[in-house]
């Protein structure tokens, strides 16, 4: 399992201000492999897939 963190800039701006999204991602398997040996801090990447998103209340 390998977990991190994406920041996107988004496509429009707000009165002129660059706006940025954190999406955090899981990955598994070989997938987990190949994220712990070549990404690394400010590399650009493609990625394709779905969001998941939860929230929790205790």
């Amino acid at each position: 399992m390998a977990g991190y963190a994406l920041a996107l800039d988004r496509r429009y701006r707000e009165d002129g201000k660059v706006r940025t999204d954190f999406i955090f991602c899981v990955t598994f398997g070989k997938n987990a492999e190949f994220v712990e040996k070549y990404l690394n801090k400010s590399l650009t990447i493609a990625m394709s897939g779905r969001i998941q998103t939860g929230n929790y209340t205790n």
